[in-house]
């Protein structure tokens, strides 16, 4: 699960919606922004993931903000980049399989 987190939350940058991430941290489309304490959406639980990374929201921070950047040299992952798209209703009437490309 964490890995799927660090990829979602790096997304913006691999999309090349944003640069880096000094940008990523305050950009508001993306729950690391949350996690980091840059903002607060009622319906995300920071605290969910934080106590993965440490006991005090302090630690569990900074060693969630070097995982994340650790993830960045991991470039695309297929393994977590699927679409679902083989899975889309049209694509099953019309017998089409993608495998998720």
């Amino acid at each position: 699960m964490l890995e799927l987190v660090r990829y979602i939350h790096l997304n913006p940058i691999r999309a090349g919606v944003i640069q880096d991430l000094k940008a990523l941290r305050s950009y508001p489309r993306c729950g690391r922004t949350v996690i980091l304490g840059g903002q607060d959406h009622s319906w995300q639980d920071a605290e969910y993931i934080l106590k993965r990374f440490g006991a005090s929201v302090k630690v569990a921070r900074r060693s969630y903000a070097e995982f994340v950047s650790r993830g960045l040299s991991d470039g695309r992952r297929p393994d977590l980049a699927k679409s679902g798209r083989s899975q889309s209703r049209g694509d099953q009437h019309r017998g089409n399989r993608t495998n998720g490309i």
